[in-house]
């Protein structure tokens, strides 16, 4: 590779990689840079019956003080 392409491909990799790391850095918060923003007030979850794997009903209650992972998906 010539000094001329090398020269080249570095200035390409400044000009696209510049506005992700304005991003990233320029931010005070993780929230900032991803532009998710919190709520303003904690709240509680709603009450929510479901059914469980066994069959039997559950409450999002009796799962209290436990940590829980939720997964949302679709299929077609």
């Amino acid at each position: 590779m010539g000094r001329v392409s090398l020269t080249v491909a570095a200035v390409f990799t400044l000009l696209i990689g510049a506005p992700f790391g304005a991003t990233a850095g320029g931010a005070k918060e993780p929230f900032d840079a991803m532009a998710v923003h919190r709520p303003v007030e904690p709240f509680a979850a709603p009450e929510l019956v479901f059914t469980s794997l066994d069959g039997r009903e559950a409450r999002l209650s009796d799962l209290r003080g436990k940590v829980i992972v939720l997964g949302f998906f679709t299929t077609t």
